[in-house]
């Protein structure tokens, strides 16, 4: 315990302060679902690491922010994916592998949608792997889609080209494929000890669309992910918390360039206040 001097507008004042330190050991397990990106197909890990494999460098940085409670987006590439064409049956392996980890909490199942047209046949072809690698000696032994959820790049922050309808149309198609793949599951895997549980969490897989709650989405995104300043809002809070009630739809956020301090942020020059509070 001790005084803490600060002085604010010229003014000297004396905080007195006492601080209780605890013991405790930080769990392993995560289950604070998150997506911080590891650009892995950018010039800027190459150049950060020279000489060096920038996929492994991926998977050093990948488990340093394990290490501190952080999930990153995706599972790191070098486990299915090679110059950026991606390996259904390695990353179902990978998918399933990385979801019986206590430390990781989430990972991004990935849609392919070139012009923001979902390629629903791989998409159905994908999971219907991943349900299949999770499936051991006749019972599912680990349930990967509980940890899974899809966001897709084509249609990241659609007001700034007002791409509504494309948005819509990417999630009704994923939408369906959920409940293509559902249904294949419970036919194809009757017989599986704990197929039930694999069918709830395949239907249950989130698409996560960053852009704040709107009427001109409304029946078309599942869970919303703002910029972290509109739950800054009462209204937006009560707003986000109701859909969440009364539809189940997802409540995710992020921060970018925007916004700044005194909102929390992972920006270098703000305070390590901001990123903790986050």
């Amino acid at each position: 315990e001790g005084v803490v001097d600060i002085e604010l507008d010229g003014t000297p004042y004396q905080v007195p302060m006492q601080v209780t330190v605890y013991d405790f050991s930080m769990p392993v397990k995560n289950n604070y679902r998150s997506a911080f990106a590891i650009w892995e197909d950018r010039d800027m890990l190459a150049s950060g690491y020279p000489g060096k494999n920038p996929q492994e460098m991926a998977v050093k940085e990948y488990e340093f922010l394990l290490d501190y409670g952080i999930t990153p987006t995706d599972i790191p590439s070098i486990e299915y994916a090679s110059r950026g064409a991606i390996d259904a049956n390695k990353f179902a392996k990978a998918a399933a592998r990385y979801a019986k980890r206590e430390d990781v909490a989430s990972f991004r199942i990935p849609v392919l949608a070139p012009n923001r047209i979902v390629n629903t046949g791989a998409l159905t072809d994908l999971m219907k792997k991943i349900a299949a690698a999770c499936i051991v000696d006749g019972q599912v032994s680990v349930n990967a889609f509980e940890k899974g959820f899809f966001y897709v790049p084509e249609i990241d922050e659609p007001q700034t080209l007002g791409i509504w309808n494309e948005v819509k149309n990417v999630d009704a198609a994923i939408k369906q494929v959920k409940k293509d793949v559902a249904a294949y599951l419970s036919s194809a895997y009757a017989n599986v000890a704990g197929i039930e549980e694999l069918v709830k969490s395949v239907l249950a897989l989130q698409h996560v669309v960053t852009y704040k709650i709107d009427e001109k989405l409304v029946g078309g995104v599942d869970s919303w992910c703002p910029i972290i300043s509109h739950y800054d809002s009462v209204d937006y809070r009560d707003e986000a918390a109701k859909r969440h009630a009364e539809y189940g739809e997802g409540m995710w956020w992020y921060t970018c360039i925007h916004p700044t301090n005194p909102y929390p942020s992972y920006h270098i020059d703000d305070t390590l206040v901001g990123a903790r509070a986050i």
